[in-house]
């Protein structure tokens, strides 16, 4: 994943720092989900059952608040992916 550019566009959408490291971790976190569970894909290729998915572990680890919705639905747009749109909604 594209994180150097995707920080760009967050700075663009005049997210603080502290907002931006935030959501570069989830983002982190989202690919190393994707990785662990044999799925690793293109941005391109990640499916809203993917997000769906990474959603039900932050559930699980009380990780599901709206800052980080926002930022796969975020990243769902830099990276024009609907389906990670759809699933982050």
């Amino acid at each position: 994943m594209d994180k150097e550019n995707f920080c760009k566009y967050l700075q663009g959408r005049n997210l603080s720092e502290e907002k931006i490291e935030q959501s570069v971790l989830i983002l982190e976190k989202f690919e190393a989900f994707l990785n662990d569970s044999g799925r690793y894909k293109v941005p391109g290729k990640i499916t809203s059952d993917d997000v769906r998915d990474f959603s039900a572990r932050l559930i699980e680890e009380k990780l599901n608040t709206f800052d980080n919705w926002v930022t796969l639905l975020l990243y769902g747009r830099f990276a024009k992916n609907n389906g990670v749109v759809v699933g982050a909604l």
